[in-house]
């Protein structure tokens, strides 16, 4: 089963202008919440990874085959939603962006 769209900005979009018509400003926990989920594809990547370690670049064309990633600032931004719950760590930072990710903990 493929995931429509895997992106946050429906979720954290802050301004009424940004949001849809019936799109409402969610709190924080909310927020997590949407994150842990659409974090499934990226943790079950992780998870099944040597040394539950891949590049960005990597785990982003993983998580790909699941479901549809509409750009790479999108998934960046929920890898960084992901590491600020303490559920991944960016292990080996890049120059170019391809930071090594490393799970820390399933959700």
């Amino acid at each position: 089963m493929k995931i429509a769209n895997f992106s946050l900005d429906y979720v954290a979009s802050g301004s009424a202008a940004n949001r849809a018509p019936n799109q409402i400003n969610l709190p924080e926990s909310a927020l997590n919440e949407a994150v842990v989920i659409y974090g499934q594809p990226i943790l079950k990547a992780l998870q099944q990874a040597d040394k539950k370690q891949l590049r960005l670049y990597d785990l982003m064309d993983r998580v790909g085959r699941e479901c549809t990633v509409p750009g790479f600032e999108q998934f960046q931004g929920v890898i960084s939603h992901l590491v600020s719950l303490g559920m991944v760590r960016v292990a080996q930072s890049d120059l170019r962006g391809n930071n090594l990710i490393e799970l820390i903990k399933a959700a």
